[in-house]
């Protein structure tokens, strides 16, 4: 069977023929397991932590330099920032991002790092039972924030609007 290398995260998995996300500049076969590990968590394997997943993922999986992938990954930045870093709850989030958001046709192009961190959604995917599984979602959602971090300064730019 053909492999494929993921452009967001560099996995190398075998092909798949799948519909992919419109933006989010993964691999067929790489958002399909990404799509497996939000349909276990929401079937009841594991910590319900879907945020984190779709906010490291979405960072993770930049896309390209247009409109849709340069909201997601700003807003998803912050996301990510106001979790590990401020303890908000997935409802907080999602009302900060609110405010945020009314800021996106701001929102510039980052630059994805290199390395663009040194875990994927596969590794999250070996944990075996749902103690595991929370500590591999905390895990990477860390990796994929410390990876990012030559772009701190824009990330508590947007942040401080979550104050206005």
């Amino acid at each position: 069977m053909a492999k494929e290398i993921c452009p967001g995260c560099g996995i190398e998995l075998e092909q798949v023929e799948t519909p992919t996300h419109a933006y989010i500049g993964a691999s067929p076969s790489c958002w399909a397991l990404h799509t497996g590990l939000l349909a276990r968590q929401y079937e009841g394997f594991g910590a319900l932590t879907p945020i984190r997943v779709i906010d490291a993922y979405a960072v993770q999986h930049h896309g390209i330099a247009e409109r849709r992938a340069i909201q997601s990954v700003n807003a998803h930045w912050v996301a990510l920032y106001l979790q590990l870093e401020k303890g908000f709850t997935g409802e907080q989030v999602n009302v900060a991002l609110q405010r945020v958001l009314k800021f996106a046709n701001e929102f510039v192009w980052l630059e994805p790092p290199t390395p663009n961190g040194t875990m994927t959604i596969a590794d999250v995917l070996k944990a075996g039972n749902p103690e595991q599984q929370a500590n591999a979602i905390e895990n990477y959602a860390r990796d994929i924030w410390n990876a990012w971090q030559g772009h701190r300064a824009t990330v508590l730019k947007w942040a401080a609007r979550v104050e206005q």
